[in-house]
């Protein structure tokens, strides 16, 4: 097209936000000055799980919203466009927009679905995201069957040339390729056309297929019509033709019965019906015996006897009068011509041409049911070849025929639409209409002016006011895996410490991934040990909690969380974080533990694990966690303070017990002397002082925010810098501490910690906390730690509850140094006062609290064991005492013996332990 060529636009219509759905709309739209923005709908995604400040966040973003179309991008008036429900669920939703909208757009110009039909119309398309086609591959488990029908990019134009049978360049603006194949194809002329007959339709077959012109159809048949009274003249007996319900093999039973005269199996027209021709004498005893045998036979009103040996008579005749006077019309055949004479299809048009096909034509059996099968397959179990079935004649003759050889195996599961243009005793004019509508249903580009206007348009107006199509958009067309839908539904944004839950994951046992990379998490590059930076083993702690505390969040209830429970906790391996644009990939799970075990009940295993890209899977920590609430009875919460129990130090709260001073600094530069070095984001130590193997440390919450890409964190229970903080107050109870820690050593197991909600986060926060060594050798230390907030005045700081507990927190070493002795000067030389809780004054709730104490896993299997063995002693006992025995009891014996009948129904009910019914069972 040259640069100067005048174009118009001749119809459009549109689909934009804004509740825009035509150019009227769009127009006032504009006129108005409206708008179109709008907050991300929910039923696209959940903009909560996604957002962020930091737009360079990998899976986060800022934006809160943007232009969207009103109506449900799901509905679709698929029957119009003759799809199925699964085919219009796999088309992209821009696809099924472009359909209706490109249709719409033909209604405004005025020109009908017949007009562009097979016209020289070029489609130009192209389409920005893929959103749909990504959500399907998340799952690739649940692909639907036309994905790449459905979502391909080469669709985005091709559908609609396809659908409107346009015939110019179709042409997605991502795939030029197409281009080329379109013209390849073209240019070998592929057509789904193929024609076949019965009995001398054959003429009307080879002359509809391109195999015979015009004069030589017409020779072929002026020649064949005189033939009756020929063969009547030549052959001595009158010939006749009797239609059977029978198929050809049993058939076979009968012809050989019939002695007077001579007959043939003249027509196979279906698997149940043929056609006998020969002698009339012979027809008729054929006929009064299959009537004898109530088979279906019925004269047919002709005076020869057809493809039978009637016809040899005239055969040399026929041949003459063919000679010199057929010809094939080209020298190829474009359209498939399956032969009733061979039963097969023919490709050679001198044979097709030849006079000798003629005379085998007439003197030889129709193999319809042949012919048509190879006119509908090219290949035993190929796909049809054809659409539509179109009977052209005088009558319907073969629809009952054609129905029956639908029939066969061959069509299982294959419907091909039969249709004919004329039937006898209806209106010619109402029988080819009826043909047209059938073809249009079928999808076949009939052109509907011709038929409806015979003799032009002249003096038509268009109209262009009419309404658009009423698109019908009650069925909703979606296809979506269940990743990609919790995807979207996605409540929870990835949490710094946390990342954000494996899709589609269960929340009664969930998995969460966090990606670790230092460009996100900056403070991790202030943690290095043997010059190696490694993501502390509090961050493994803190990201358990943050998922229980996350779980709890999204479980309906009431409850206020007091705390969270640790214990059992192994650090196995070092997380050695790399500083890639790639990072690390964490993968924390929860598992209930379930109530089988005395010492598990509400507990979950929690276990974090490094995945590597190659999908190895390396354990990090592992461990036990509960959630504790707070207690509905308000008079044992007061026995207990605020928040989490109160806690017997054991040691001194006064500084000035404590009458060694030691510097942060001296423990930092002697850690970082053994290869345990921390950066400013973790020396948030502030003081300490030290008796013996105690000490108290004073400690603030690190500023980690201001590390954070636009300064921007996530709410947390605690975070890691503040928890290593508390870690790193073992290291000030170790004798000579400041001048060597002897071996150093890293966090390895913790027998149980407690870690209080709503520590505060606030930078500067300060807190205090109290160790005390329990035992250090060259190669693990034990400590127990309290935590408490200093943020209220010295006097009350006895009374103070703690935020944070652990018990026998063991470090290990990571080298082999020895351990220096603490210099005899460092012994206590001074009595000292002690703070112990006087038992008068305790609440019976917290005195039990305190009495309390937890099972190892080995000791609650062993008691199990024991209650089992005792209910086994006992049910036998009861079993061998008699009723003359109870009778003798002493009074203190007969209390024993109610006991015992009272542990053996606690037992039935389980409610002796879990399970303890099935004791009653193996006893």
């Amino acid at each position: 097209m040259a640069a100067n060529t005048p174009i118009a636009i001749i119809g459009m219509s549109c689909r934009f936000a804004g509740d825009v759905d035509n150019p009227e709309k769009l127009w006032d739209l504009l006129a108005e000055g409206r708008s179109a923005w709008s907050e991300i709908p929910k039923d696209r995604f959940n903009i909560d799980g996604f957002r962020h400040p930091n737009f360079e966040k990998l899976n986060g973003t800022n934006v809160v919203g943007g232009h969207f179309l009103k109506e449900d991008i799901g509905l679709f008036d698929a029957h119009f466009f003759n799809l199925s429900a699964e085919t219009a669920a796999a088309l992209d939703p821009q696809f099924r927009l472009q359909l209706e909208s490109t249709y719409e757009a033909f209604e405004s110009a005025g020109i009908s679905l017949q007009d562009v039909a097979g016209s020289n119309t070029s489609v130009f398309a192209g389409s920005f995201f893929r959103d749909y086609h990504e959500s399907l591959v998340r799952d690739p488990d649940s692909l639907p069957r036309f994905l790449l029908m459905g979502t391909g990019a080469a669709m985005a134009s091709n559908r609609l040339s396809h659908f409107f049978d346009l015939r110019g360049q179709s042409t997605p603006v991502c795939v030029a390729v197409q281009l080329a194949l379109t013209q390849l194809l073209r240019a070998w002329g592929i057509n789904a056309t193929a024609v076949t007959s019965h009995s001398s339709g054959e003429i009307a077959a080879a002359y509809a297929a391109g195999a015979l012109d015009l004069p030589s159809a017409m020779a072929i048949a002026f020649a064949r019509g005189g033939l009756a009274s020929e063969s009547n003249r030549q052959f001595a007996r009158k010939g006749g033709m009797v239609a059977v319900g029978l198929g050809a093999k049993d058939s076979q039973k009968y012809l050989p019965l019939v002695t007077d005269g001579k007959v043939v199996l003249a027509c196979e027209n279906s698997p149940s019906s043929i056609t006998v021709s020969g002698d009339v004498c012979g027809i008729d005893q054929l006929e009064a015996l299959l009537k004898q045998d109530n088979i279906f036979a019925r004269r047919l009103k002709v005076d020869a006897a057809w493809h039978s040996h009637h016809m040899e008579a005239v055969a040399d005749a026929y041949y003459a009068s063919m000679d010199n006077k057929v010809r094939p019309a080209q020298d190829h055949l474009d359209i498939a011509f399956a032969s009733p004479a061979t039963g097969t299809r023919l490709e050679d048009v001198e044979e097709i041409g030849s006079p000798g096909h003629w005379v085998r034509s007439l003197t030889g059996p129709v193999r319809f049911v042949e012919a048509f099968r190879s006119m509908c397959f090219e290949a035993p179990d190929s796909e049809p070849a054809v659409d539509m079935v179109v009977e052209v004649g005088p009558h319907a003759a073969l629809s009952g025929p054609i129905q029956d050889i639908m029939g066969m195996p061959e069509f299982k599961d294959i419907t091909i639409p039969y249709a004919s243009c004329l039937v006898r005793k209806q209106n010619a004019v109402d029988t080819m209409h009826t043909l047209v509508g059938n073809l249009l249903q079928s999808g076949y580009p009939v052109n509907l002016a011709a038929v409806n206007f015979p003799y032009g348009k002249h003096g038509l107006k268009v109209l262009h006011d009419l309404p658009r199509y009423p698109w019908n958009h009650q069925t909703r067309h979606w296809n979506e895996p269940r990743v990609n839908k919790a995807l979207r539904a996605r409540s929870e944004r990835p949490h710094d410490l946390l990342g954000s839950l494996v899709l589609g994951t269960n929340l009664k046992a969930p998995s969460w991934r966090h990606f670790v990379r230092i460009s996100e998490l900056p403070w991790v590059r202030d943690h290095v040990v043997q010059n190696n930076i490694i993501y502390p083993a509090a961050g493994h702690l803190s990201m358990a909690i943050e998922g229980a505390s996350q779980l709890a969040s999204k479980q309906s209830t009431n409850k206020k969380i007091q705390g969270y429970q640790l214990r059992d906790v192994d650090i196995l391996n070092a997380l050695v974080v790399a500083e890639t644009s790639d990072g690390i990939e964490l993968q924390l799970s929860l598992r209930p533990c379930g109530d089988r075990a005395l010492d598990t009940k509400d507990w979950s295993e929690f276990q974090v694990q490094l995945v590597s890209s190659d999908n190895k899977w390396t354990d990090h920590c592992k461990g036990l966690i509960m959630i504790e609430y707070a207690p509905e009875d308000k008079e044992e919460t007061s026995g207990r303070g605020s928040r989490g129990p109160k806690r017997n130090l054991g040691q001194p709260v006064e500084e000035s017990a404590y009458r060694i001073r030691i510097s942060p600094r001296d423990i930092y530069a002697s850690l970082r002397s053994g290869g345990i070095s921390h950066g400013p984001i973790f020396q948030n130590l502030k003081g300490i002082r030290a008796r013996g193997k105690q000490s108290v440390t004073s400690f603030t919450v690190a500023d980690s925010e201001a590390t954070m890409p636009k300064n921007h964190q996530h709410q947390h229970v605690v975070h890691p810098t503040t928890l290593d903080s508390v870690f790193q107050a073992a290291y000030t109870a170790v004798p000579g501490a400041g001048n060597t820690v002897g071996t150093p050593k890293v966090p390895r197991s913790i027998r149980k910690l407690w870690v209080a909600h709503g520590i505060s986060p606030s930078a500067g926060h300060p807190f205090k906390a109290y160790t005390a060594l329990k035992h250090i050798d060259s190669q693990t230390m034990t400590t127990s730690i309290t935590v408490a907030d200093a943020s209220t005045p010295s006097e009350v700081e006895a009374s103070r509850s703690p935020v944070i507990t652990i018990d026998d927190f063991v470090y290990q070493s990571i080298g082999m140094a020895p351990v220096q002795e603490a210099p005899s000067w460092e012994q206590d030389k001074f009595a000292t006062a002690k703070w112990v809780p006087d038992i008068s004054f305790l609440k019976d709730s917290y005195l039990k609290k305190q009495l309390g104490s937890e099972l190892s896993g080995k000791e609650a299997e062993l008691l199990m064991d024991l209650r089992r063995a005792c209910l086994f002693y006992t049910y036998h006992a009861l079993d061998e005492l008699t009723a003359a025995d109870v009778q003798g009891l002493e009074w203190h014996h007969r209390k024993f013996y109610i006991w015992m009948r009272l542990q053996v129904e606690l037992a039935r009910t389980n409610e002796l332990a879990p399970g303890s019914s099935e004791w009653i069972k193996t006893t």
